[in-house]
């Protein structure tokens, strides 16, 4: 998604929220005297204009989200100068702590997050000496602090709008004398929100309930980093130390940006980031460097270690690289013990300090990067030790493979880390300068499709989740009903309403389902003038990775299930041999199982072999029950009756209620709401019984098979 439109939609957000009376913000009135005012005013028309906002352009001009946005743009911006840039920058960032300062005022202390502070201490302290636990309280709270602005819109509005430009304006200008003063104590303070932004949406939010926006990439994210590393008239020591005053984070990948540098940066940039490494193993001590370790990506975790052993002699590195590496994971140290033998292979050691791994190697459990690590050295060193290695599961294939390309497999986890910096630099370079966003606002929302990297494409209108959890937090049901239904006909092409809809409403369900369908059939007209080029593929990005994508995806399934409702079997097969050649395998589930439907209830059986091959185990429910009914017509009851006992695994009510046997009781819906697992099966398979029962009970004998299926089951099956 591109990165301005989402800020541009987010400010949008913020412009009604604040219109509506849902959030305040300070004015920034001192910021407007640094404004080109017919800049901004036309930059107030076009947001205006392109998002149909209902307040006068004056009123917009002096919001502050509108003032804080259009500051941190102007940041970037040729026409103003060094003197005037700075001066906008001390406002933001004033403002910026007190906001910080604010947030860490209201959260709530540890004992009501785990009901007593005794019980706190139980949970997370334990086994801490004293001189610790006061410390590791603290790194605690940080991250807990971390994840309470991301919680609040008040608090990561102007984080996503204005943060990353701030702090890596900040991260320019700060020299030897300001880091080490006032303005390296703000930057620690500033920097690790913006830094850790792109993992809290993409890793964490699911797991504290945060919706949000996603404005950075893992790239962008992280150009306050690449800014700072990259400002000449700071040391490497001092840069070392203040990655170390915040390498508490769990949420800042810290060592991505120097690792990245070494591979692609320049002869300075590579000096002085194999400094910063070495420093950083220096100061600190086992415990932080190995949580460090353990919390790094792979890609960085790995690369680090390749280039400490690059530059210094491995028996000064090994007993304390076994200490760190007896706190990673089976699959990390397997990765990691690959990128100690890579950078062992590339140089020349001692061959007693390599034999010394070898024997390390030899007393861990055989993995792919133990199996990869012994053979290589063997070669390269002249050991005995290949025939070991080749023990394991893999050992035999890696042991056939040349010596070159188990260099590859070796260096594989870090191998991109050059292509990866250079997407940083670039992405930093190319980033929009206000004058094109200014001037292209409403060009950057017509809904369509846009190109992104291997042939993938993504719907060009970002989500307003702010929007909808605001909407949400209203008492009355009916206001919020109201209010969904009012952003559904305002922002017709912003299909995460209506979808929002299709799960909150319990009445006026024709004015929903008329909602549903006019928006399906936008939706519809825009996928369908996708044109495919002949000499490639096109893939919609998968919803995972692209929120846009997702709410279209979810709202032409939403679509389709009710065309199957409708019986318009016709439009179903029109809209999924539309769809099913632009999505992957997850995203198609639900689409696909609905036109197995369609084709089994249009007796078009020509098609199912065909579409039964993208069938499997994991796949939607009623796509094997389709699967099933033709098995059993086709008299393949052996087959049929497999997957009817897969199904059963998993709801093993399916039959009983299929044949009215039984019926979900009072508790089973009200558990359901709760999302109780036991209970939501149970449900799940209620509804799966009602959609195929008419299908089974038509076919001559099926309801006396599927007896014997559940017999059959009940037999081997006790947990339910």
């Amino acid at each position: 998604m591109d990165r301005e439109a989402v800020r541009l939609t987010l400010l949008a957000e913020a412009l009604e929220l604040s219109r509506k009376d849902r959030i305040e913000y300070y004015a920034f009135d001192e910021l407007d005297a640094f404004f080109d005012r017919k800049k901004a005013f036309e930059f107030a028309g076009a947001l205006k204009r392109g998002f149909l906002l209902d307040q006068p352009l004056e009123a917009i001009m002096e919001n502050g989200f509108f003032r804080g946005y259009f500051a941190g743009l102007m940041l970037s911006s040729d026409s103003l100068s060094y003197e005037k840039k700075e001066e906008m920058a001390r406002i933001l960032m004033e403002r910026f702590l007190v906001d910080l300062k604010k947030a860490d005022d209201v959260l709530p202390g540890m004992e009501e997050f785990f009901d007593s502070a005794k019980r706190f201490e139980k949970l997370f302290f334990p086994f801490y000496k004293d001189n610790y636990r006061e410390r590791a309280k603290m790194d605690f709270r940080d991250n807990l602090l971390m994840y309470w602005c991301f919680k609040n819109r008040e608090y990561y509005i102007p984080i996503i709008l204005w943060g990353n430009e701030l702090a890596s304006f900040l991260c320019e200008i700060a020299d030897k004398e300001k880091f080490e003063g006032e303005l390296g104590e703000k930057l620690r303070k500033i920097l690790p929100p913006t830094l850790a932004y792109y993992s809290i949406v993409k890793f964490a939010g699911y797991s504290v309930d945060i919706n949000l926006p996603r404005a950075e990439s893992i790239t962008s994210s992280l150009f306050p980093m690449l800014v700072l590393l990259g400002n000449e008239k700071l040391t490497s020591r001092q840069l070392s130390e203040f990655i170390m005053s915040i390498a508490h984070f769990t949420t800042i990948d810290v060592l991505l940006v120097p690792v990245a540098m070494v591979a692609g940066g320049s002869d300075e940039e590579r000096a002085k980031s194999i400094e910063i490494i070495n420093w950083i193993y220096t100061l600190m001590d086992d415990s932080m460097l190995g949580l460090v370790l353990s919390l790094s990506s792979g890609v960085a975790r790995n690369g680090f270690l390749y280039e400490l052993v690059m530059s210094n002699d491995f028996a000064n590195l090994f007993d304390r690289l076994k200490i760190l590496l007896e706190g990673l994971s089976k699959d990390n140290l397997s990765s990691a013990l690959a990128a100690i033998a890579s950078a062992l292979d590339e140089k020349e050691e001692p061959r007693d300090s390599v034999e010394k791994f070898i024997e390390y190697l030899m007393t861990l459990e055989l993995s792919s990067g133990v199996e990869v690590s012994g053979i290589l050295l063997s070669r390269k060193y002249g050991f005995e030790h290949e025939e070991f290695f080749k023990k394991g599961v893999n050992g035999n294939i890696y042991g056939g493979f040349d010596y070159s390309f188990l260099k590859k497999i070796a260096r594989h986890t870090f191998s991109f880390l050059d292509e990866l910096y250079e997407q940083m630099v670039l992405g930093y370079e190319n980033r929009y300068r206000p004058e094109y966003i200014i001037t292209n606002v409403e060009a950057m929302l017509v809904p369509s499709f846009l190109s992104c990297e291997d042939e993938e494409i993504e719907y060009s209108r970002a989500p307003m989740y702010t929007l909808i959890n605001s909407v949400m937090e209203l008492d009355d049901a009916d206001e919020v009903f109201n209010a969904i239904v009012a952003y559904c006909k305002k922002y017709p092409y912003n299909f995460e309403f209506v979808n929002a809809l299709m799960l909150v409403s319990a009445f006026e369900v024709d004015n929903v389902i008329k909602l549903l369908f006019d928006a399906a059939e936008r939706a519809y007209g825009i996928l369908s003038r996708i044109v495919v080029d002949k000499d490639g593929d096109i893939y919609l990005k998968g919803s995972e990775e692209s929120p846009s994508n997702k709410e279209f995806v979810n709202l032409i399934d939403n679509y389709v299930d009710q065309l199957v409702t409708k019986k318009d079997y016709r439009r179903v097969l029109k809209v999924a041999d539309t769809a099913l050649p632009l999505l992957n395998l997850e995203d198609s589930k639900s689409l696909l199982a609905n036109s197995l439907i369609a084709h089994w209830r249009m007796k078009d059986y020509k098609r199912l072999p065909e579409l039964f091959e993208e069938v499997d185990d994991e796949s939607d429910p009623k796509a094997l029950m389709v699967m099933a009914l033709m098995n059993y017509v086709n008299k393949e009851i052996d087959d049929a009756e497999r997957i009817i006992l897969n199904i059963l695994e998993q709801f093993p009510h399916f039959i009983q209620f299929l044949l009215r046997n039984e019926e979900p009781t009072n508790e089973d819906f009200d558990k359901e709401e709760e999302i109780d697992y036991k209970h939501q099966r149970k449900i799940d398979a209620l509804f799966l019984a009602e959609e195929f029962r008419e299908d089974w009970f038509k076919l001559k004998g099926a309801k006396e098979w599927l007896k014997k299926v559940q017999k059959v089951f009940d037999e081997v099956n006790t947990e339910w």
